[in-house]
C-alpha cells in the first residue's frame, strides 16, 4: 500500500510539473477499422481520433469543458485547436483507451497533461462504446477489437504530413479496457518508424 501511494504523489508531481510547459494542440482525425461499422449503431466505419501535442507557444488555448454550455460538469483543461506544432523533432508517442461508455475527451485531463511533458497522445472513441453514440451489443461485446482501434489511429497519424514524425509508442488503457493495450508483439520494431 505504502508503494502505492508513494507511486501516485509521483505520478501526480510528474503531472502537475507540466502544467507550467507551453500551450498544447488538439487535432480530430478520422479513421477505418474492418469491425467498426459492425460495432457502430448506425454502421459507420469511421474511429474518431483525437490527437493532443506540444504546441507552438504563440497558441492561443481555449477551455475544454464536459457538459452543459455555461454549466460544465467536467473542466478538461484547455487546448489550441489545430495548432502549429512546437518544433519538428520526434516525440514519443502514447495511446490512451477510455473506459466502458467513455471518450476521447473525457481523458483529455490526462492526454493534455502529457503532451504539456512533450508526448504526441492519440485518444480514439471506441465505435459502438463511447459516450457521444449510442451503445451497441457488439460495441460492448467485442472488446478485443478496441487494440485496432488503437493501431488504426496510430497509423492515421504516422501518416498525416502534418503530425510530427514520431519515434516510439506506449498505449495507455483506463480501467474499463485493459485489453486495448497493444501487446509488445504488435508495436513497430525500434528504429522503423
Amino acid at each position: 500500500m505504502r508503494r502505492l501511494i508513494i507511486a501516485t504523489v509521483f505520478a501526480w508531481a510528474a503531472l502537475a510539473q507540466g502544467a507550467a510547459a507551453g500551450p498544447v494542440g488538439e487535432r480530430h482525425l478520422r479513421t477505418t477499422t474492418p469491425t467498426a461499422a459492425l460495432r457502430d449503431a448506425e454502421h459507420r466505419p469511421d474511429v474518431r481520433v483525437t490527437v493532443w501535442y506540444p504546441a507552438a507557444a504563440d497558441a492561443k488555448e481555449e477551455r475544454i469543458d464536459l457538459g452543459p454550455p455555461g454549466k460544465p460538469l467536467f473542466l478538461v483543461g484547455a487546448v489550441a485547436p489545430d495548432a502549429a506544432f512546437a518544433d519538428a523533432r520526434p516525440r514519443p508517442v502514447i495511446l490512451l483507451s477510455h473506459g466502458f461508455g467513455g471518450t476521447a475527451r473525457m481523458m483529455g485531463w490526462f492526454g493534455t497533461a502529457l503532451a504539456r511533458d512533450g508526448y504526441v497522445v492519440v485518444a480514439v472513441d471506441h465505435p459502438g462504446n463511447n459516450g457521444m453514440d449510442q451503445m451497441t451489443v457488439p460495441g460492448a461485446m467485442l472488446w478485443w477489437d478496441r487494440a485496432e482501434d488503437l493501431r488504426a489511429a496510430l497509423d492515421r497519424v504516422k501518416g498525416d504530413p502534418e503530425i510530427v514524425r514520431t519515434s516510439t509508442s506506449s498505449a495507455w488503457a483506463y480501467p474499463a479496457s485493459p485489453q486495448a493495450a497493444l501487446p509488445p508483439w504488435s508495436r513497430p520494431a525500434p528504429g522503423s518508424t
